[in-house]
């Protein structure tokens, strides 16, 4: 006997496909359902101010509890945000985030970069537009972490500001290495030990710094999750 549908379940929230992320598919699903309550909600609001048969019918409670049209609508963005976010944090997390947010003046002279977050570009771009009042974020092709070394004296060459890029894990007990990047696009790639000797590590950006002994800690607890992978922070 087939069972009946629920009609209160939007079609995405059905069984999930075996082929696809998991992950992925189950924060569409958990999306969609949210969606779908905040529109029988908005539903709700709607008939109880404007219907001619069913307006005014809602006790005062309920009202309260469906809240304005406007608190309704700013909570629908909410879920929007938080959605977004979860999805790239997935894709962070599964090694897939292809872009990354920097911070840019209108001359072309980048300010700070490869923020996971379009937040925390934001935070970034309003620090600094005291001092650069032209100051935006843009959204721009991640430079990912590469296996190749550089030799560490090339860090006395990197220009302006620094922004961390990426990580790659040791193999067999090797050191992991990092790529930096410099404002005129350039990138580096040196063991962790010898990016944290160089006068170059104080200017890396704060959060740069941050996911460089992010890792250092992470190799002293214990061996590395994966050998010989790029990552791109802490989970």
């Amino acid at each position: 006997m087939n069972a009946v549908p629920n009609p209160l379940l939007p079609l995405a929230a059905q069984p999930l496909d075996p082929d696809l992320s998991a992950g992925r598919q189950a924060l569409e699903a958990a999306h969609a359902i949210g969606a779908h309550w905040w529109g029988v909600l908005e539903h709700l609001r709607e008939a109880d101010a404007c219907s001619e048969t069913r307006g005014g019918t809602l006790p005062v409670w309920a009202r309260e509890l469906l809240g304005t049209w406007r608190q309704q609508h700013e909570a629908h963005d909410e879920l929007d945000r938080r959605h977004r976010d979860a999805v790239r944090a997935l894709a962070i997390a599964e090694g897939d985030a292809l872009t990354a947010y920097e911070v840019w003046t209108r001359s072309g002279a980048r300010l700070d970069g490869q923020h996971d977050f379009l937040a925390q570009a934001e935070a970034r771009r309003a620090e600094l537009a005291g001092q650069h009042p032209d100051a935006f974020v843009a959204r721009v092709a991640r430079v990912r972490a590469t296996a190749e070394h550089s030799d560490p004296a090339l860090l006395d060459t990197l220009l302006g500001r620094i922004c961390w890029a990426g990580v790659h894990f040791g193999r067999d007990g090797e050191q992991d290495t990092h790529t930096v990047q410099d404002e005129t696009g350039r990138t580096i790639t040196v063991p962790a030990g010898a990016l944290m000797a160089h006068p170059a590590f104080e200017r890396l950006a704060e959060a740069g710094r941050e996911q460089v002994l992010f890792h250092a800690q992470r190799r002293a607890a214990g061996p590395a999750p994966e050998r010989g992978l790029p990552g791109f922070g802490p989970p």
